[in-house]
């Protein structure tokens, strides 16, 4: 086998990773939690560490790491995904001197979790920006909101601290700020309100070295896991680059003297045509399928661009497929469950929902976690999901049992 390298984090694109790293050469090590990872059923896995949950024991992860990499040389190289594991990696680096991180500068990785100044970087770089303002009490949420005017968008200042099970809340009157803001959020310093806008959500993956833009992929989110549209994306269609929008994603990459991968999210106006920064993740984006499949591979790009080699430097000129599906059919039906058990997704509502899963489904090219020469991770997602769905039956029909009043016995 290769090179050896240790994947941190459970997300839906960790399949990605996997598949992307084991069929370049590498021997991946898959981190595992308390929480089933499925991607370690996935041909292309080599072996999984059994670590403490992060989210829950940050400690005990760190002694384990810590643990890991002295009885662990072989393994020089450590992947994190998603935003959480990013964070504690890149703050703790020091803990952990053999290992390199796959990610970008810490102070790339801060200037864009951190959406005030994300926005500040943006604006002066000449990007428009939709108008908001900072909000650090109740009270100044409910003058924020006025100030913006309804509808508003509230969400957390830094993208990897959600609230309230949300990465954002729509408001679309004074009722709806007092009714989804009665306290505020726990451990939120600062919320950012913003002008909410009708629009398309383009997302444009990228490559970087030193400031300039080598690689760079297109899509549009088609629909997200909540009805309001702020969601996370369950389907999406490849599109051409859009001119203005590569040279946005360059203008803010030169800003931020930025090397490694990451994605650029825009809102355009759909009356207007108008296109607005929305925010810069600096990791590999959830739909990472989506352009892996046309052979822009960015998990591995991340990688190289620690490697002794490196990347070549030149832009590539192979064009992508445009019109290209990618749906995400669990996440499609978890955000339908959860929108009947919130009351988000009326009856009516559900059964467009349901048309449009299976139209999206029938009409994909790719599948964000299945592919016919690895179907490990699926079987398992779908098992897991089986599991869930029985254990609801089994806790409701015992609760049912508990409710029934006591027969009164017969006499003898």
């Amino acid at each position: 086998m290769g090179q050896k390298i240790l994947l941190l984090g459970n997300y839906r694109h960790t399949i990605t990773v996997v598949r992307s790293l084991g069929r370049a050469g590498f021997s991946v090590v898959l981190g595992q939690d308390d929480y089933d990872v499925v991607a370690q059923y996935s041909r292309y896995c080599s072996e999984t560490w059994a670590h403490p949950k992060l989210e829950d024991h940050e400690e005990g992860f760190g002694l384990a790491l810590e643990g890991f990499a002295a009885k662990r040389p072989d393994v020089p190289l450590v992947f994190p995904i998603g935003e959480s594991m990013l964070v504690y990696m890149i703050q703790n680096a020091a803990r952990f001197p053999t290992l390199k991180i796959v990610a970008p500068a810490i102070s790339t990785v801060f200037n864009c979790l951190d959406k005030k100044r994300s926005y500040d970087i943006a604006r002066k770089a000449g990007i428009p920006v939709p108008g908001w303002l900072l909000a650090g009490s109740l009270e100044d949420l409910q003058k924020a909101a006025r100030e913006i005017g309804y509808p508003c968008v509230v969400k957390p200042n830094r993208s990897n601290r959600y609230f309230f099970g949300r990465k954002a809340i729509v408001c679309r009157s004074p009722a709806d700020v007092s009714r989804s803001f009665q306290s505020w959020p726990e451990g939120k310093e600062r919320l950012i309100v913003q002008r909410y806008i009708e629009s398309d959500r383009p997302n444009c993956h990228f490559r970087a070295v030193d400031g300039k833009l080598m690689e760079y992929y297109e899509h549009m989110v088609v629909r997200t896991d909540r009805i309001d549209e702020t969601g996370f994306e369950i389907d999406g269609v490849s599109v051409a680059p859009t001119p203005i929008l590569r040279d946005y994603c360059s203008a803010l990459i030169r800003a931020l003297n930025y090397s490694g991968v990451g994605c650029v999210q825009f809102l355009t106006d759909r009356s207007k045509g108008k296109a607005y920064f929305l925010e810069i993740n600096p990791r590999l984006d959830a739909t990472c399928a989506l352009p892996y499949a046309a052979g822009v591979d960015f998990p591995l790009y991340a990688v190289q661009c620690l490697l002794p080699e490196g990347m070549p430097e030149s832009v590539s000129t192979v064009p992508y497929p445009t019109g290209v599906r990618i749906h995400y059919l669990m996440g499609d039906l978890q955000g339908l469950v959860r929108g009947l058990e919130d009351r988000s997704v009326s009856a009516l509502k559900a059964l467009r929902w349901l048309y449009r899963m299976g139209k999206s489904s029938l009409s994909a090219k790719i599948h964000l976690t299945f592919q016919w020469n690895d179907p490990g991770p699926t079987i398992r997602l779908y098992g897991n999901l089986l599991k869930v769905f029985r254990g609801r039956h089994r806790k409701q029909a015992v609760d049912s049992q508990k409710a029934r009043p006591e027969q009164p016995t017969r006499a003898a």
